[in-house]
């Protein structure tokens, strides 16, 4: 029998990001999804799992576009804020080879922070 560490990363490897939340962490189904506008593009975020109030969105680049980079993926950010206060994105390679996971840290009395995380497959 694998273990809970075994399975969580297997989930993590595979991209199964609902099952890493919902079956491997127990977080509920459940927020919307919401499309969000930069610029002259929309965004599709898939809602992929909540807890408290705090939704995880999954943003898959699609084939013709380029993976967002840093700057766009502030502005998403921002846009999806105005919707969804406390979330995180996980943006997600078309090949599925690469994530980048960013949530901004918010604090009364100071600035927001953004915080970003890097994983590649294997």
């Amino acid at each position: 029998m694998k273990s809970d560490r075994e399975k969580m990363r297997g989930r993590l490897e595979r991209f199964d990001l609902r099952g890493l939340f919902v079956e491997g962490l127990g977080w509920d189904y459940g927020g919307e999804d919401i499309e969000v506008s930069v610029g002259n593009s929309l965004y599709l975020l898939e809602a992929v799992a909540q807890k408290r109030g705090l939704v995880v969105f999954r943003y898959t680049a699609k084939h013709e576009d380029r993976f967002p980079q840093h700057p766009l993926r502030q502005r998403i950010e921002r846009e999806a804020a105005k919707r969804v206060r406390e979330h995180w994105i996980v943006y997600v390679s078309q090949d599925e080879k690469t994530q980048v996971w960013q949530w901004v840290k918010r604090e009364l009395g100071r600035p927001e922070r953004t915080r970003t995380h890097v994983y590649h497959r294997g």
